[in-house]
């Protein structure tokens, strides 16, 4: 861990991966000292090995077809810029690309580092020479992490006990098939979503934030017959930012069908590519990474 940290892009690598995980500052402060030695040493050591293969082109890890899409991961130099403002486009995309190959993963190892912050897990304490988690320094992939993960919260509530009284939810939409549209209006509704759907909204933060209270941007939650959420819709003006199933993973495509005539009366856009991974970003005074251009993917060079 030690000689990664060293490395010249180590710090610009680490603050884009926790500018993609979006979490809000007062729960990621207590997370930031877990996620270095953890998803973070995970994240930087798949980019350096890529690097020493090829540092511009990597195909989709993902596609098993014969033809797989290839990304383009080298910061796109010609855009110009200074040599940080390429390399900060490098790794604001790297990132952007592990999440959406990596994301329900990765939300599973964070609802672990949550729980267990909050719960004063004895792991914590168990620290090796440099003063970093044993438990995390041993995973040596993401899926070892993961498995320390589902053990870690095997035991936990999966109904935690939030009553939410009549103005913390509002019916929006039938969408056929005994399946629903809510909007989630309060901190609780919130917060209980994001605990069923195990994702950050468990943290309850985001009624807070100045974009919610603003109604700049509104949640949604796509409850089954059961009244079981199966998805989580952020929406800001009439752009759907992100469509996401459980653990943050894609939405069933039943889902995604019975949501798609909904979205189209609202006069919702991107809801196809929100379901996808791919986050819509909306600017607000400008674009999300300064003199970024690019397309999110290339055919093989030839």
């Amino acid at each position: 861990m030690t000689a990664l940290k060293s490395h010249p892009e180590w710090d610009e690598a680490f603050q884009a991966l926790g500018s993609e995980l979006d979490i809000p500052d007062r729960i990621y402060r207590g997370l930031g000292p877990l996620i270095g030695p953890g998803l973070g040493r995970l994240f930087f050591r798949d980019w350096i090995r890529q690097d020493a293969a090829d540092p511009e082109f990597m195909p989709d890890p993902f596609d098993e077809t014969g033809d797989p899409v290839w990304f383009r991961i080298d910061g796109w130099p010609e855009q110009g810029g200074s040599v940080d403002d390429i390399l900060r486009r490098k790794w604001r995309y790297r990132a952007r690309l592990w999440m959406i190959w990596n994301g329900p993963e990765v939300w599973r190892v964070i609802d672990w580092l949550i729980v267990s912050v909050e719960t004063g897990q004895p792991w914590l304490d168990n620290l090796d020479h440099a003063g970093e988690p044993k438990k995390l320094v041993k995973c040596g992939s993401l899926d070892r992490m993961v498995h320390e993960a589902y053990k870690g919260l095997q035991r936990r509530d999966d109904n935690p006990d939030i009553v939410l009284g009549p103005g913390d939810e509002q019916m929006i939409a039938d969408l056929g098939s005994g399946h629903a549209m809510v909007e989630l209006v309060s901190g609780k509704a919130i917060r209980r979503e994001g605990v069923r759907m195990r994702n950050c909204l468990r943290t309850g933060d985001y009624h807070l934030l100045p974009e919610h209270i603003e109604r700049r941007y509104r949640l949604f939650s796509i409850r089954d017959p059961a009244g079981k959420p199966r998805a989580t819709i952020e929406v800001m003006g009439s752009c759907v930012r992100q469509f996401r199933g459980p653990y943050n993973g894609n939405p069933n495509p039943v889902v995604v069908e019975l949501v798609s005539a909904a979205a189209d009366e609202l006069g919702w856009d991107g809801l196809i590519e929100a379901a996808m991974g791919l986050t819509q970003e909306v600017p607000l005074g400008g674009p999300d990474i300064q003199g970024e251009e690019q397309e999110p993917a290339c055919r093989q060079p030839q």
